[in-house]
């Protein structure tokens, strides 16, 4: 994880073509806001009503997402700067000329390694990495139950990260009108309501300013329902254009954007590793079968213990209350 201690784009600024390039610096002077992706949701249709009410943390963190990268570069993939130019080839030789001063900070990968004593922080949280912890069921029966029990079975089990990566890129198309105050994205999803109330509360308008439009989904699977930090930047990057253009003739075009190669493998909604450590209290009184040694003829459980730790990933997104 580095530490981004200073962005050159004087080079990028002059090469043919460009029409401006930008900086998270440039996005927080213009006094807009990160994208609030509501990550403890009760559904996909209620998004802003929270799973869970409370959490033995205290509260359940958030932070929102800048599209830009300001000051840390937190994961693999995170943007820091949008260059504009005429066409895609000469916003991508522009791109290669800015410079960046990366300073490497300590980087955790591993989710009990995240919980440790002075493990890295990558969102700066004064105490720890844990966004929120709970805990259902009966915990003080259970451990009676536990104390006692004849047999004790315990298996830790690990799942890799899951990315969810569709054939079809994303991409998006961004407009300004001036005139009418009407900000335009126009890009696949798995539904614009959401998407539209999260970019009117980035661009800090009422929703009735945005418009969004939905020609295709592709591949979806929960992680289009988001908006994406390319979907906000677009939008934001033709108003700050359309905002330096004047007289006749010099509106600004329409600004696309599309995540191509391997970078959707980076900057999916959904990548985390998770653990769970379920432990199981038996009374097993006859014949046992199975490899695990938890299946009887007369077998009876009496209680079960799960530790599941499960990592949001690079963004606090939908911590699945399943």
């Amino acid at each position: 994880m580095p530490c981004c201690a200073g962005i050159g784009t004087a080079s990028a600024q002059a090469a043919d073509g460009v029409v401006a390039v930008l900086t998270g610096d440039d996005y927080q002077a213009a006094g807009l806001r990160g994208i609030d992706h509501h990550p403890n949701p009760a559904g996909a249709v209620k998004y802003e009503q929270p799973t869970f009410q409370n959490s033995l943390t205290g509260s359940v963190f958030s932070r929102p997402q800048l599209p830009l990268a300001v000051g840390k570069v937190r994961h693999v993939g995170e943007p820091v700067a949008l260059v504009i130019a005429e066409t895609l080839a000469q916003a991508r030789d522009a791109a290669e000329l800015i410079e960046i001063d990366y300073e490497a900070l300590d980087a955790v990968v591993q989710v009990e390694d995240a919980l440790r004593e002075g493990a890295a922080r990558p969102l700066g949280r004064a105490s720890n990495n844990l966004c929120f912890q709970v805990e259902f069921g009966e915990h003080a029966a259970a451990a009676a139950i536990f104390a006692d029990a004849p047999h004790i079975v315990e298996r830790v089990f690990r799942h890799s990260r899951i990315v969810n990566c569709q054939m079809e890129p994303r991409a998006a198309i961004g407009c300004y009108e001036p005139a009418s105050g009407q900000y335009t994205l126009i890009s696949g999803s798995q539904g614009v309501v959401r998407q539209k109330t999260l970019l009117a509360g980035a661009l800090g308008v009422a929703p009735d300013a945005v418009r969004v439009v939905c020609p295709d989904t592709g591949g979806g699977f929960g992680a289009r329902t988001n908006l994406y930090v390319e979907q906000l930047a677009v939008v934001w990057a033709h108003a700050w254009s359309a905002g330096r253009s004047s007289g006749p003739g010099t509106e600004a075009k329409p600004f696309s954007a599309t995540i191509r190669d391997a970078m959707p493998s980076f900057t999916p909604a959904w990548r985390w590793p998770m653990t769970a450590d379920p432990r199981a209290r038996l009374r097993l009184d006859r014949q046992c079968r199975g490899p695990s040694g938890v299946l009887c003829a007369d077998g009876q459980r009496l209680a079960r213990h799960d530790v599941g730790l499960s990592c949001s990933g690079r963004r606090d997104r939908h911590p699945r209350p399943s």
